[in-house]
């Protein structure tokens, strides 16, 4: 028993001059038991939308498309696994089914 590993987290976005966003967010879960045995896993969301500058200094954001993708692996520094191809998410704003996780 016993090993090590960590998390990862990150987030990128990009404003664009003509009004879009465009925002990729990563999660990273590894861990190795001393034996050598590895698990890791992935996942990464992307989204595109618009966003509109607001008189509280804030930003609306409007996304019109959602993707993820789930990757896993047992070879250390390995390239992965797939799960499944990229997942086109539904976007629910009634339901709150939006990326929230990839703006921080």
């Amino acid at each position: 028993g016993g090993g090590f590993g960590g998390n990862e987290t990150l987030r990128h976005l990009l404003l664009l001059p003509d009004g879009r966003i465009l925002a990729k967010y990563q999660y990273t879960s590894d861990y190795m038991e001393h034996s050598g045995d590895y698990n890791c896993n992935a996942t990464w969301e992307i989204a595109e939308g618009t966003y509109t500058p607001e008189a509280s200094g804030g930003l609306r954001l409007d996304w019109s498309a959602w993707a993820e993708l789930k990757v896993r692996t047992a070879v250390p520094f390995g390239p992965g696994t797939p799960e499944s191809p990229w997942e086109r998410k539904v976007l629910d704003p009634a339901q709150m089914r939006l990326p929230s996780a990839l703006v921080p």
